[in-house]
Order: structure tokens, then C-alpha cells, then sequence
């Protein structure tokens, strides 16, 4: 399963044809597959992946709550009590290490961004990363 959504994220990222276009895509947390919002829009000369993704949701009208740097809600999917659980996001198919508002994006490529359920995971060598899960 992860293997399938990460080579959708890949394969999605190449159809992306304009030079400075950008794709946010939202993936709907309870269905495996299926997508809450996909967009495009020309990213702003140093504008994050945070700033690219909030932007687009308010301008398409899609309810949102962040804490900090921290996507807590998307269209009113956020963590239960006790749960690790949360949105991940990855750009061009990688899951980074760094907080989305970390990440600059290119002004002079495509890009995907996106957004997607998942549960943080520490790997040995100390590094973070997010394991696609269901809500």
C-alpha cells in the first residue's frame, strides 16, 4: 500500500506540465484512493510548502486549523485523543524531514504537494518520516 501510494505521488509529480505550476492535492483521509481537493497555481518566488498549501485552501473555500507550523485539520479531519496520527505531507512523491514550512519551493519547476493521513515514524538513523494510514 505504500509503495502504491508513493509511486501515485511520483507518477503524478512528472504529469505536471507547466514550468512553474504547482499542484496541491489533498488526499481523503477515509478512502484509500480518493481526493478531498486537487489544484494548481504558480507558487510565489520563496513561498513554502505551508504557505502554497493554506493559501489554496482558503481560496478554495476549505476549512483549516493550524497550530504553529502544524496542519492540524483539513476539512474538519483532525487527530483523535491519544492518537499520533495526522497529516504528512510530501512533496514531489518525498516525505521530508522538515516541517512544511521549512520547505522552499521551486519557482522554476513543477511540483506536487501533498497533503495525506499518516502516522510520523522515527527511522534509526534519527530521521522522521510519515507512514500513510487511514482515519
Amino acid at each position: 500500500m505504500i509503495q502504491s501510494i508513493f509511486g501515485t505521488l511520483l507518477a503524478s509529480s512528472l504529469l505536471c506540465v507547466s514550468a512553474s505550476a504547482g499542484t496541491l492535492r489533498v488526499a481523503h483521509p477515509e478512502r484509500s484512493g480518493e481526493v478531498l481537493l486537487q489544484t494548481e497555481r504558480a507558487a510565489a518566488e520563496g513561498s513554502t510548502a505551508l504557505e502554497f498549501t493554506t493559501a489554496l485552501l482558503q481560496e478554495k473555500g476549505i476549512a483549516f486549523r493550524q497550530v504553529g507550523t502544524y496542519l492540524v485539520s483539513i476539512a474538519g479531519y483532525e487527530p483523535k485523543v491519544d492518537s499520533f496520527d495526522g497529516w504528512c505531507y510530501a512533496l514531489n512523491g518525498v516525505v521530508p524531514n522538515v516541517p512544511a514550512d521549512e520547505v522552499i519551493l521551486p519557482v522554476d519547476a513543477s511540483f506536487l504537494v501533498e497533503w495525506f493521513w499518516g502516522t510520523p515514524t522515527e527511522s534509526a538513523d534519527g530521521s522522521w518520516t510519515c507512514v500513510p494510514t487511514i482515519y
